[in-house]
C-alpha cells in the first residue's frame, strides 16, 4: 500500500514537472492539479480492482454455495481472505501493471511482454496466496499469525489441498484477460474501444468537433539520411514524446497517415483553456526538452507543422473483418488543407478563423491575420490565423 502511494506521488511529480512550460509551472504552483494522464491511470486502477473485487464475491459465493455443509468452512474467515487477497492482488499487481510493467514492455513484441507478465504474476499470486491464507486461518481459527496450528493450516490448504495450484490457475487467468483486454484498449485507443463496446457509435451520428493535422517538416529528406528502419524509430520516438501532451490536453489520436498525426477532441474539451491550442506548444517543449537525445540518436530533430480546424462531422462504426470508428465530413478536408498551407506561408501552427473566434486563447500567444483563402476541395474560402509562441517563453521545465 505504502508502494502504490509513493508511486502515484512520483508520477504525480514527474508529470508535473515534464508537461508545462515555465509559465503554467507558476500557475500549477498556485493551483495544484492532477494531470490527465495520472487521472487516466488512477482511474484503470480503479477499474482492476472493481473487476477483481467483484469477480472475487463471485468466488466466495460459489464456494459458499460448494463449501457449506463442510465443518472446516467459514463464511466470515474465506470473507476476510478473499478480500484482503483481492485488495493486496489490486495495490500491488494493478500497480505493476498500470504504472510500471505496461510503460515499460510497451515497445517488447507480444509473446515476450505476456512471458514477463505470466512470470512476474505467477510470483505475486504465490506471495498473495500465502499471505490471504494466513489472514484466512488465522480468523478460522481465532490464532495469533504466528501459531502452530495456523502454520499447519495453511500447508494443509495450500500445498496438501491443492489450494495454491488452483489460486495460480484462476487468478493467472484473471490476470491474462486484464491484460489482453488493455491491450486490445492501447491498440483501438482508451476511448475509440470504449465506444466500440457500449455501441455507441453503431448507429452514425453527427458531432461537433476540433480537428488538428499535424506532420513532420522534410520528412522525405530525413528518410533518405537515416534509412527506413531507424527513420521508423525516429517516428515512433516524435509520436511517444508527443503523446503525453495529448493526453494531457484531452485529445484522442484519430489516426497515423504515414508521418503524420490526426488529432481530435470532443468540442467542448477542446475549447475549455484552449487546450487544442496549448496541445501543439507543449508538444513543441516536450520535444525541444528532448533536443539532445534526438541528435545523438538520430543526428537531426523533429520539426512539425500543424492545421486546426473545427466544426460537424458523421461518426460511426465501419468495417466486418476489423472494425473501426471513422470520421466523415468537410471539416478534416479543411484541416488538411490548412496544415499543406504552413510551408507556403512560413508557419508552424495554423488555425481557421471559425475556430479562433470561439477560443478564448491566452495572451501569452501571438496571433496573425495571414489572409483569407480558397482552399481545394471546399467552396467557401477560410480566414487564416497564424499561432506563435514568442520564443522566450517556450523554456522547457527542468526534469
Amino acid at each position: 500500500m505504502a508502494f502504490c502511494f509513493w508511486y502515484s506521488a512520483s508520477i504525480i511529480k514527474r508529470s508535473y514537472n515534464s508537461n508545462s512550460n515555465a509559465s503554467e509551472i507558476v500557475t500549477r504552483k498556485r493551483k495544484f492539479r492532477i494531470s490527465n494522464s495520472l487521472r487516466i491511470k488512477l482511474r484503470t486502477l480503479l477499474y482492476i480492482f472493481l473487476g477483481w473485487s467483484l469477480f472475487s464475491l463471485f468466488l466466495i459465493a460459489y464456494n459458499h454455495m460448494l463449501l457449506n455443509s463442510s465443518e472446516n468452512y467459514d463464511l466470515r474467515s474465506s470473507f476476510v481472505g478473499f478480500l484482503f487477497g483481492v485488495f493486496l492482488a489490486a495495490i500491488l499487481g494493478g500497480t505493476l501493471i498500470v504504472f510500471f510493467l505496461r510503460r515499460k514492455l510497451r515497445r517488447l513484441p507480444l509473446g515476450l511482454s505476456l512471458l514477463v507478465y505470466f512470470l512476474v504474476f505467477t510470483l505475486l499470486i504465490i506471495f498473495i496466496s500465502f499471505a490471504s491464507s494466513f489472514i484466512y486461518v488465522a480468523v478460522a481459527f481465532k490464532q495469533p499469525l504466528w501459531h502452530q496450528d495456523v502454520w499447519t493450516g495453511v500447508e494443509k490448504y495450500l500445498i496438501q489441498d491443492y489450494g495454491l495450484l488452483l489460486n495460480l490457475l484462476t487468478w493467472l487467468s484473471v490476470a491474462i484477460i486484464t491484460i489482453f483486454t488493455m491491450q486490445i484498449s492501447e491498440k483501438f485507443g482508451r476511448v475509440v474501444f470504449r465506444n466500440l463496446l457500449v455501441g455507441k457509435y453503431y448507429v452514425p451520428k453527427e458531432e461537433d468537433r476540433i480537428f488538428m493535422f499535424l506532420d513532420l517538416k522534410s520528412s522525405t529528406a530525413i528518410a533518405e539520411k537515416l534509412g527506413s528502419v531507424l527513420y521508423f524509430k525516429f517516428l515512433n520516438d516524435f509520436i511517444e514524446d508527443a503523446s503525453l501532451p495529448i493526453i494531457e490536453n484531452f485529445g484522442e489520436i484519430y489516426q497515423y497517415v504515414g508521418d503524420e498525426v490526426i488529432i481530435t477532441w470532443p468540442f467542448e474539451k477542446g475549447i475549455k483553456e484552449a487546450r487544442c491550442i496549448r496541445c501543439f506548444f507543449q508538444i513543441d517543449a516536450v520535444i525541444k526538452r528532448h533536443r539532445e537525445r534526438y541528435l545523438n540518436k538520430y543526428g537531426t530533430v523533429p520539426e512539425f507543422k500543424a492545421g486546426l480546424h473545427c466544426g460537424r462531422v458523421a461518426v460511426g462504426e465501419v468495417g466486418t473483418y476489423k472494425k473501426d470508428i471513422v470520421y466523415s465530413g468537410d471539416v478534416l478536408n479543411t484541416a488538411s488543407r490548412i496544415q499543406e498551407l504552413c510551408n507556403k506561408h512560413d508557419a508552424e501552427f495554423l488555425v481557421s478563423g471559425e475556430l479562433l473566434d470561439i477560443l478564448e486563447v491566452p495572451g501569452k500567444y501571438r496571433i496573425s491575420d495571414i489572409g483569407v483563402f480558397e482552399l481545394r476541395g471546399r467552396t467557401k474560402p477560410a480566414k487564416l490565423f497564424r499561432i506563435d509562441l514568442p520564443e522566450e517563453k517556450v523554456v522547457p521545465s527542468s526534469t
